[in-house]
């Protein structure tokens, strides 16, 4: 019987590079977990999960029955008690598909991307917490390229999630995402290396 791994969450706020970091990692060998990608298979067409959503939240199915993921994030930002349902409902089906997936992967350590990690209050799910850290003004402008959305949009979203003073404070370690992608990818390459030659431990 598999033992459950050593998880090391990576987290941050909208638009701090927590998926380029999680590419980083697997290309460096590790296991990685994305939990926004179990969420889209658990809200696929047809799954129980979609639909306890849509009886919940209404008209947020497509014409052709799939999760109409913008009118959804459109109800949930500007309404806290839906967001909250929504929440209720995914969350411990993310979890429990997490650690199903993090025990069969047979490995002793598996990062996961829990995008709102502290948000879920999720610290007690992982072992350790790599934070993904850039500045606010950098991170809206991202989002605004990324997305095509507009400043406010990109402010709102912010505002639903934890400070990033806080998210600091909480934190094993710290990347600092504002700098070149090469930049990045040698602090992610030496704190993977310290943890896999055991020292970080």
């Amino acid at each position: 019987m598999n033992c459950k791994p050593r998880l090391i969450g990576i987290t941050g706020g909208i638009g701090s590079g927590k998926s380029t970091v999680g590419t980083m990692l697997d290309n460096f060998g590790a296991y990685v977990i994305d939990t926004d990608e179990i969420a889209h298979e658990l809200t696929s067409k047809g799954s129980p999960v979609l639909d306890k959503i849509s009886t919940a939240l209404g008209d947020v199915l497509t014409p052709d029955g799939e999760l109409d993921r913008s009118k959804v994030a459109s109800i949930v930002f500007k309404d806290s008690a839906k967001l909250e349902v929504l929440e209720n409902i995914l969350h411990p089906e993310i979890k429990s598909e997490l650690m199903k997936r993090a025990v069969e992967s047979g490995k002793d350590r598996v990062f996961v991307l829990i995008p709102l990690l502290f948000e879920e209050k999720l610290e007690d799910t992982v072992d350790e917490i790599w934070l993904c850290y850039a500045g606010r003004e950098t991170r809206i402008e991202r989002v605004m390229e990324r997305d095509g959305v507009d400043r406010e949009s990109v402010v709102a979203r912010m505002g639903n999630q934890i400070p990033d003073d806080l998210k600091l404070e909480k934190s094993d370690l710290v990347l600092d995402t504002s700098v070149s992608i090469e930049e990045v990818r040698e602090q992610v390459k030496i704190a993977f290396e310290i943890l896999e030659s055991g020292m970080g431990e």
